[in-house]
């Protein structure tokens, strides 16, 4: 679940990973991946339920991108506005007890995965199952459940979580959709639609009234 070698064209933007000399938990180690060691202040940063790859998409605007590379996993490319999600919930079950990961990786990215893919979300699963052959899916990411929100409590996808959360707060609905499923403000999404509501209500009535004028100018009452 790792992309090692020299590629011709890395869609990710990032440098090819060659692996030489050493073993394989010495290679994972010199790319930097699984360093607890995060460098982005996020005090009191919560992540709410509306946080999840559906949303991503449909109210931020991002591509989610599925990957089958673990280094790619929540990586924000803005120039393409493509976020990668690396899906395999159950290759990282499968390794809770290897040697290769350092202690607590595997939970912290199955919680990721559980924020992302919020279990029993029928959108979600909806969306999961369009989103690629049904050969390539790992439906294993739909059952995982009790994800922690607090994004503080994150040590090795704490920079990547607040870099798309910033990004997710950030955007604004430029289209139709995007205003219809946008609800992180309810205030402000009630207010629109009201709006929208008396806007189109009244714009009816003044059809209407228009047409019976016009009909009443054409077909004037006898006497």
């Amino acid at each position: 679940m790792m992309d090692v070698g020299v590629f011709d064209n890395v869609y990710t933007g990032r440098g090819n990973v060659t692996w030489t000399t050493g073993t394989l938990t010495d290679f994972l180690k010199r790319l930097g991946l699984f360093n607890a060691c995060p460098v982005i202040p996020c005090l009191g940063v919560k992540l709410e339920s509306s946080f999840h790859v559906c949303n991503i998409e449909r109210i931020a605007g991002l591509k989610v991108q599925l990957t089958t590379n673990l280094h790619d996993h929540l990586l924000l490319r803005e120039d393409i506005r493509t976020v990668f999600v690396f899906h395999h919930a159950a290759f990282l079950q499968n390794h809770r007890s290897s040697l290769v990961f350092p202690d607590g990786f595997i939970e912290e990215t199955l919680e990721t995965l559980a924020l992302l893919f919020p279990k029993g979300n029928r959108q979600v699963e909806k969306w999961y199952k369009k989103k690629d052959w049904v050969k390539e899916l790992d439906f294993a990411v739909l059952t995982i459940s009790h994800p922690s929100r607090r994004v503080d409590g994150y040590n090795y996808w704490r920079d990547r979580l607040v870099t798309l959360k910033e990004a997710f707060d950030d955007s604004r609905p430029h289209s139709f959709g995007q205003w219809w499923h946008d609800r992180r403000d309810a205030t402000q999404w009630y207010a629109v639609w009201i709006a929208v509501f008396f806007t189109v209500f009244f714009g009816l009535v003044q059809s209407v009234v228009g047409i019976m004028q016009l009909y009443k100018a054409y077909y004037p009452a006898p006497g």
